[in-house]
């Protein structure tokens, strides 16, 4: 009993450990990107659980309390953010799997030869930009194709001439 106690112990804490430098990369990366796009205003933080609480000017925004109105533009920035961290944090672990496999194998690979993220699928989203401004949809279709090797939007024709501009 001992043993499997302790077993659990190493397992939880190794759990923990890994959990919390996942949420601190994936709150770095997200706050990252919405610096581009709203230039510092919005920033974010994740909670142990993994709730998401957005910060505007020093205000705090917390779901279902009216202390400050969300927009619908700052509420699809950060789901911008979230996708292209998790798909930043997916292309490094792809790339350090195989760095390590290739380890393993006792091939001497550098990692600038590493195979490059071979289960790429394209980022689709539905009418993205229709509630931001020309500079935000500027800032977007600049920094998503960095993220993804294939992005495609569905768009209304007065988002479109934007877009297609960039």
């Amino acid at each position: 009993m001992e043993y499997a106690k302790a077993t659990f112990d190493h397992f939880q804490s190794d759990y923990n450990t890994r959990s919390e430098e996942v949420r601190n990369e994936l709150e770095r990366r997200i706050n990252k990107f919405l610096i581009d796009i709203f230039g510092g205003s919005i920033t974010i933080s994740i909670d142990r659980n993994y709730n998401i609480i957005s910060h505007i000017s020093g205000s705090q925004i917390v779901e279902g309390k009216t202390e400050l109105e969300k927009s619908t533009a700052q509420g699809y920035a950060i789901i911008f953010a979230f996708i292209s961290a998790l798909i930043e944090m997916a292309k490094e672990k792809a790339k350090e799997d195989i760095m390590n496999y290739q380890e393993q194998l006792d091939l001497d690979v550098k990692p600038e030869d590493a195979i490059e993220f071979q289960d790429a699928f394209p980022l689709v989203m539905d009418a993205p930009l229709s509630v931001f401004d020309k500079t935000r949809i500027k800032h977007l279709c600049e920094i998503l194709p960095t993220i993804a090797d294939q992005v495609i939007f569905f768009i209304k024709d007065t988002d479109g001439n934007v877009a297609e501009e960039y």
